[in-house]
């Protein structure tokens, strides 16, 4: 039985997310064991959850098989041509392997380059790689500027990967979750950072 829960930024992408999820099979290994797990406030029926909370339910967790993170975002490329600005997502680096998605050229994220002080890394996907860059291999190791700071290309998704809506680039999430905690002003790590994204995939446990 397929459970979602679903958190929706805009009425502008309901549709889109509908037709995608709901719709259409997922595009994803055992996608009948995955759920979409969001936050709930009285006020707002569904948000991302905070990092700090992402942790706790991974440190508590005892219902499924793994849970991921992902956070959708835009980002500025420059320095390989016309300047671009690019939708991009953060994903944690268990969330492709959750998936099943394996890269179609090179690889995908390390847990070391998901720390906060990771090595900035890229992903690209398959049609920005053959639109950008003509499908040529030779990016993968090469550096690109994202927001003025250079990412080391580690590999190219599938042509069919999409998760809930169109992406560039996918980055690392743990820098950037860091990040937010040590340079928002009188906020201490122990307190609740802004959410995590749209939604934190998880897998339930293989049934017996």
């Amino acid at each position: 039985m397929l459970t979602l829960a679903i958190g929706i930024g805009a009425n502008t992408t309901i549709f889109s997310v509908v037709q995608a999820v709901l719709l259409k099979p997922l595009p994803f290994r055992d996608a009948s064991r995955l759920c979409l797990v969001t936050e709930r406030m009285p006020a707002i029926p569904s948000l991302g959850p905070s990092w700090q909370n992402l942790q706790d339910w991974r440190a508590q967790n005892r219902s499924f098989e793994g849970i991921a993170a992902a956070r959708n975002a835009a980002m500025t490329l420059t320095g390989a041509g016309e300047r671009e600005r690019l939708q991009a997502q953060m994903a944690s680096h268990d969330l492709l392997p959750l998936l099943g998605v394996q890269a179609v050229r090179g690889r995908t994220f390390t847990d070391a380059e998901d720390q906060p002080a990771g090595n900035p890394v890229v992903l690209l996907s398959h049609g920005f790689w053959q639109r950008r860059f003509g499908a040529d291999d030779a990016i993968i190791g090469k550096a690109i500027t994202l927001d003025n700071r250079p990412y080391t290309v580690v590999g190219v998704l599938p042509p069919a990967f999409q998760l809930l809506q169109p992406a560039d680039v996918m980055i690392p999430f743990g820098p950037f979750a860091a990040k937010l905690l040590t340079t928002v002003p009188g906020i201490p790590v122990s307190s609740p950072s802004p959410g995590c994204g749209p939604a934190c995939p998880s897998k339930a446990p293989a049934p017996r």
